[in-house]
């Protein structure tokens, strides 16, 4: 399984975003476009980190579903979340996925993720809004 954090601006989910989220979303920045950037002309002082190779990290949790196994069910799910000003992931939800098999699985990694170290902006901790995507696919850990 691979992984890599995308940036992302996501205007379709927005609404539900809204309802879902549990902070307020004047408060969370979108995604870089690039690293350091956001779109637009701000700027970021600091990238949000995990502590440790994430990838990794998420290759360790992966638990591939057992239903998905039998049903040769692979392909990427799309989870998009919320990195805290406090470095907390929150409002975790998944915005595509091959099967909705996968779902549950992709979340619970995101989930249980321990804290990252928080983007910072004009010297102070900002809320951050990521897309990760995680790739299922038979044969690689099982």
């Amino acid at each position: 399984m691979t992984i890599a954090l995308l940036a992302c601006t996501n205007e379709n989910n927005n609404q539900q975003q809204e309802q879902e989220s549990t902070i307020s979303e004047s408060k969370v920045y979108d995604a870089p476009t690039f690293e350091g950037t956001y779109s637009g002309s701000k700027k970021l002082d600091s990238q949000p980190k995990f502590p440790g190779d994430v990838m990794k990290w998420v290759d360790e949790q992966l638990r591939y579903p057992a239903e998905s196994k039998l049903k040769g069910i692979e392909g990427k799910v799309i989870v998009q979340f919320i990195i805290t000003s406090e470095g907390a992931v929150t409002d975790v939800r998944t915005i595509n996925t091959p099967d909705s098999l996968l779902i549950n699985e992709a979340e619970r990694i995101v989930r249980i993720m321990p804290k990252w170290q928080p983007a910072i902006e004009k010297g102070k901790p900002v809320n951050v809004k990521y897309t990760m995507p995680i790739n299922f696919k038979l044969g690689y850990k099982q």
